[in-house]
């Protein structure tokens, strides 16, 4: 599964970008 939903800016201020990123491991 696949999650697209965030904003990618949102993923890669984190340092974590991928397919299957989810605000919960944040």
């Amino acid at each position: 599964m696949k999650i697209e939903v965030y904003d990618p800016p949102m993923c890669c201020s984190t340092g974590i970008c991928g397919p299957s990123v989810k605000p919960e491991l944040i």
